[in-house]
């Protein structure tokens, strides 16, 4: 089995002290933690949550998926944090290309109600699997899946706790970390070549395919 650890941290200073009150990290389970830092002594700092993770990122058949690039986040307008990861996993030979699980992108919202929560009603508040997600669906333009678009509902803050973006080339995967500009989240993910066909419009490298993703 795949030894777990975790991915580049991000942290968040929410009262403007420019001082760390959180710490994201995602792990190679897919699971996303937050760090409560806050207090001035480190002997108190705890993973949120009673130690449960804010979010565990899956495909649509229930694969974990991998993080290992940094989060990103944005400040909720109705209080919180939207965190944002991408998934993919590229550390031995046999991790790319991988056709057992679909990657993607995923923004889920700590939602500052969930402080007040515990036991079984802070577990059934906490974003747990797609079904509590908004999707966004890939489509390609024409038959070029170099050249693509973003469709979906927009999210209903009232009853969505985030929204997902699952990748539509087999085993593509994001490994870097993400950032944000102007309100909108990039990435660059990479996908194996495509199959030769004899062709002369083939490519002439080997090489995998990169592309940027703006949301």
């Amino acid at each position: 089995p795949l030894p777990n650890g975790l991915s580049q941290p991000m942290w968040v200073d929410v009262n403007n002290d420019r001082i760390a009150d959180f710490i994201y990290a995602g792990d190679l389970l897919g699971n996303l933690w937050r760090f409560d830092v806050r207090a001035a002594d480190s002997g108190s700092w705890v993973v949120s949550y009673v130690g449960q993770p804010l979010f565990q990122a899956v495909d649509a058949s229930g694969n974990a998926l991998p993080i290992t690039g940094a989060p990103e986040f944005q400040f909720h307008p109705q209080g919180g944090i939207v965190v944002s990861v991408v998934t993919g996993l590229s550390l031995r030979s046999s991790d790319f290309p991988n056709t057992t699980r679909t990657n993607g992108i995923f923004g889920v919202w700590d939602n500052p109600g969930f402080e007040t929560l515990t036991g079984s009603a802070l577990t059934s508040a906490l974003p747990r699997g797609l079904g509590d997600l908004q999707v966004r669906t890939l489509n390609n333009v024409g038959s070029d899946d170099r050249q693509r678009f973003i469709v979906g509902l927009p999210v209903d803050w009232s009853t969505d706790k985030g929204w997902y973006v699952l990748f539509n080339v087999e085993s593509e995967m994001g490994l870097n970390n993400l950032s944000c500009a102007n309100r909108q989240l990039l990435t660059i993910t990479v996908s194996p070549p495509p199959a030769r066909t004899g062709a002369a419009t083939d490519p002439c490298t080997f090489e995998p395919v990169a592309r940027l993703l703006v949301i």
